[in-house]
């Protein structure tokens, strides 16, 4: 039937050569259109089934909030310039508010939701102190009992003693290291907002510190001053790919722009869309000139071992126009490709080249037995057209298995690889022979190139490489395999290093951290890096939603434990953080009502005693103190590294004669007219002190429905009525451990947690279960195709041996070098499963041709053209695992281990295996084919 069909293709080749060139030629020009709507997302969710709960969550979650495409804004100043940061932040929210760019219906869009840059202070000044809970309110009417100086920081000590030196379980709840943190940071910038009164006596900042005592920064600062973040909220989630790469790059440009007009500051982006744009320009990158090395060093090689420029560039050619047409298919069907299924052009390059290889050999074959160029193309077909077809179809329909596993990442890259394949098995037995019998006619498509690359050939280097590309020894390996001697040796150390591998191969670990597996030295990974250590707050958060105000607060608290409890938390974030519930607000009215008529009231003298010098001087030694006690309690309850810890530090100074509070202390005493400065401080901050103050204290209750529609929107859809919870991990999210306890303590909580670190979770466990069935349907299939093919289920076990036994030592060559399992360079495994199999595959197909005892001239024929294809191959994988894309990188070098591993095997191992078989028999006609 096969043998029907060539002579009929060789006949349709030879006969109507122009036209089959010509469609060819139209086929390519408009698959070449199509491709250029090829696009790359890489975003996790959409490589994952759409039918697990937290992928469903995960995108109901993007369509009602689009939380999952913040952005973080990092500006960072080593002097600690708080001004210029500020000054930096505003002119980014003003810049980035309008982040628009036309569409396909030539619509100005706008990408960008809004900008968290400060806090919504307006709100907090009239309702501050209604919504705190009481404890915390009547810590907060006890600081602000009385106004003059001296009473404050008596009033503040007092607070510090009573709220943590005596309890200092309060330093260790996520509520209480953050009070701690803003309490010190304002108490010091109220100091230092004294202690630059005493220089310049600008009552207009003195009464500017009223807020900055009782509200704080409207900024987020890091604890340690040195760097302000900032959010942008896109208007668009990871859905729209497109458009959100757009923005990202609309962003990245506007940002130069910044850093231009602020060159003492360093600006960073991080967050998920940053991640993504910054991956995705690695990996067209990485892509576009490894595909051409691949495809440069390749033709290199076939020249030199064909002696012939020609036919190998017209593999060349063969091989681009198949990846053109695989690239204008996928345009059509996936219109996008993930990390994964991006790999195909290079893949394609070492897999395609193979069969052009075999062809090649086929076709020299017969001119080299007298053949003229058109018959010798149908004996090419004749002769390697079966291990061909065989070759291709049995790792296209492994790679077409994967379709069927309901996953996503596996089941795109299985239809990119399998149409890839079957496209480029068609081009080759189409447009390849076609371009010959063209160049047999004496009508070359490529004339300039002829003179240049004879006098290369010329050359002895060329001459060198390309003795050496004939590959001699493959010949003494088959004679070397009659010796019952060598045989048992082969088998011997086979089986040793397979032991061994096995070994290896069940000491595999996986790499959760995706960090580990982007371009090292990436800026966004970087700028999350920074952000980690400054914040305590990882960009990549967990996130779910509930329905009704009281099971999110339930819920909130339930976190709130849990984060004091593992220490694993650094934020909550709910709309149930900006107020109490009812009940509470109600035991706050009455409180208030009375602290508002006694502020209201309440006398402060206008004059400074020396007397009040010497009580403020003790009070500012004892709050120095009160720093250092709270400083050293934070590290009993949380550790040497915190948050508490890096304020203290930096107010009390890790020793005394470093502490700005006893400076300021100093400098007090030391200055002559302190008494008449502070009286004129106290005369400009008092006033605003007691209307703040009294405007905070406002008695209306807020409910949820009278809350501010700025805040709210941002966790809380009308539509669907259901609040959002976002939570932050503490520490670096995706070190194994954390990831794992993350994932274990919050969805006891609500078991449809999502976000990013939990579908990671998910993906790699997924990724196990079908990885391993994938393996399992490949090598049934496998073993289908080539029963049918061999007619013999011995040939198949004899053909099954070296991709077995290939696959053991690449795994145990992964443990040996190092290396771990993630989710880019698993897929290389069943990668393995459907190229391994085709070194046997031809092996056993020319000994089947050639007869019993006739290893020898398999080894000298087809085992220099598998060796070829394997070099081949293994050089197109390789070029991805020079890739800048660690992931891609790891996953080149897995599929160079193991292509060079089952090449190995084939070579060696089978040819053994072959001739034990032979001697075993005996059989007299050793020189006859044998029948299948």
């Amino acid at each position: 039937m096969r043998e029907k069909l060539y002579r009929q293709l060789s006949r349709l080749i030879i006969k109507h050569n122009g036209k089959v060139l010509l469609s060819i030629i139209a086929v390519t020009v408009l698959q070449l259109f199509l491709s250029t709507r090829l696009g790359i997302k890489n975003q996790l969710a959409d490589m994952m089934p759409s039918d697990v709960p937290q992928v469903e969550s995960f995108n109901r979650i993007v369509k009602d909030f689009t939380s999952d495409a913040q952005i973080m804004v990092t500006i960072k100043s080593t002097a600690k310039d708080k001004i210029r940061m500020i000054e930096a932040s505003r002119t980014i929210a003003e810049e980035f508010a309008v982040v628009s760019s036309v569409n396909t219906e030539n619509n100005t869009v706008n990408f960008v939701k809004r900008i968290d840059s400060r806090l919504d202070v307006d709100f907090f000044k009239q309702h501050g102190a209604i919504i705190q809970k009481n404890k915390d309110l009547r810590n907060f009417t006890k600081m602000y009992a009385d106004l003059d100086l001296a009473g404050i920081l008596r009033n503040i000590n007092d607070n510090f003693e009573n709220e943590y030196v005596s309890d200092s379980d309060n330093l260790s709840s996520i509520d209480g290291e953050g009070q701690a943190v803003t309490g010190l940071n304002n108490i010091y910038n109220f100091i230092s907002s004294l202690d630059t009164f005493l220089s310049d006596g600008d009552t207009t900042k003195a009464e500017k510190s009223a807020d900055q005592l009782v509200i704080g920064d409207e900024y987020m600062f890091s604890p340690d001053r040195e760097m302000l973040l900032m959010n942008i909220v896109p208007t668009v989630g990871t859905d729209d790919f497109d458009n959100l790469l757009i923005m990202c790059e609309i962003i990245i440009e506007k940002m130069e722009g910044v850093k231009e007009r602020f060159p003492d500051l360093e600006f960073a982006l991080a967050g998920t869309p940053i991640i993504g744009y910054q991956e995705q320009e690695a990996i067209i990158n990485d892509f576009g000139w490894s595909t051409l090395a691949a495809l440069f060093i390749v033709m290199l090689i076939v020249i030199s071992s064909f002696r012939s420029w020609k036919f190998p560039l017209y593999s060349i050619l063969t091989l681009t126009v198949s990846i053109v047409w695989v690239a204008g298919l996928l345009a059509v069907t996936l219109h996008y490709l993930n990390t994964m299924s991006a790999a195909f052009g290079v893949m394609l390059v070492g897999l395609g080249i193979d069969f052009a290889i075999h062809f090649l050999s086929g076709y020299r074959d017969a001119l080299d037995h007298g053949k003229d160029p058109e018959e010798a193309i149908d004996t090419m077909y004749q002769t390697v057209g079966n291990g061909v077809l065989t070759g291709g179809l049995t790792t296209a329909m492994v790679f077409f298995t994967l379709i069927f596993l309901g996953f996503r990442a596996f089941g795109e890259m299985g239809f990119a690889m399998g149409s890839g394949i079957m496209m480029t098995l068609a081009a080759m037995f189409v447009l390849l022979p076609a371009l010959i019998v063209r160049e047999s006619r004496k009508k070359p498509l490529i004339k300039p190139l002829t003179v240049t690359v004879n006098k290369i050939a010329s050359l002895k280097p060329f001459h060198a490489v390309s003795e050496f590309m004939q590959f001699h020894f493959m010949e003494n390996i088959g004679k070397l395999s009659n010796h019952t001697s060598y045989i048992i040796s082969v088998i011997v150390l086979s089986m040793i290093l397979t032991a061994l591998s096995i070994y290896g191969a069940y000491r595999l670990e996986y790499e959760y951290d995706m960090t580990q597996l982007e371009p090292e030295g990436m800026p966004a990974i970087l700028a999350q890096d920074e952000i980690i250590d400054k914040f305590e707050i990882s960009p990549d958060f967990a996130m779910f939603t509930v329905t009704g105000l009281d099971s999110a607060r339930s819920k909130v608290e339930k976190i709130k434990k849990l984060a004091d409890r593992t220490g694993l938390i650094g934020r909550v974030e709910c709309v149930t953080e900006f107020f109490q519930p009812e009940d509470e607000q109600r035991r706050n009215q009455k409180h208030l009502t009375e602290y508002r008529e006694r502020i209201k009231d309440l006398e402060v003298r206008e004059e400074v005693t020396a007397e009040d010098i010497d009580i403020i001087a003790d009070e500012l030694e004892r709050l120095h103190y009160n720093f250092v006690e709270i400083g050293e309690l934070s590290v009993m309850s949380k550790g040497e590294s915190n948050k508490i810890v890096t304020k203290t530090d930096e107010i009390a100074g890790k020793r005394d004669e470093d502490s700005k509070i006893l400076k300021f202390r100093d400098r007090l005493i030391n200055t002559d007219d302190a008494a008449e400065k502070l009286a004129v401080f106290q005369e400009a901050y008092v006033p605003k002190l007691r209307e703040l103050l009294y405007n905070i204290s406002d008695t209306a209750i807020v409910s949820f429905e009278t809350f501010p529609s700025n805040i709210k929107e941002r966790y809380y859809n009308e539509e669907t009525g259901r609040f959002l919870i976002s939570i932050y991990p503490k520490n670096n999210i995706w070190e194994e451990r954390n990831l794992k306890r993350f994932h274990e303590q919050t969805s006891q909580i609500d078991e449809h947690i999502t976000g990013l670190p939990v579908l990671m979770l998910i993906f790699i466990d997924i990724m196990k279960e079908k990885g391993s069935t994938s393996i399992f349907l490949g090598t049934i299939v496998i073993i289908i195709l080539l029963t049918l093919d061999f007619r013999s289920f011995k040939y198949t076990l004899m053909a099954l041996v070296p991709l077995a036994i290939g696959s053991a030592w690449m795994l145990g060559l992964m443990y040996l070098f190092g290396m771990k399992l993630n989710i880019n360079n698993y897929m290389a495994l069943p990668i393995i499963i459907g190229i391994g199999i085709d070194d046997g595959v031809h092996m056993l197909h020319r000994y089947m041709i050639e007869g019993r005892n006739s290893i020898d001239k398999v080894t000298k024929f087809t085992g220099k053209a598998i060796l070829l294809t394997s070099l081949t191959t293994m050089i197109s994988f390789g070029s991805i695992g020079i890739a800048s894309h660690r992931g891609l990188a790891s996953m080149g070098i897995v599929l160079v281990l193991g292509v060079g591993s089952c090449f190995i095997s084939s070579a060696f191992l089978l040819p053994a295996l072959i001739s034990l078989r032979d001697k075993m028999r005996k059989n007299k006609n050793s020189n006859k084919p044998e029948r299948r």
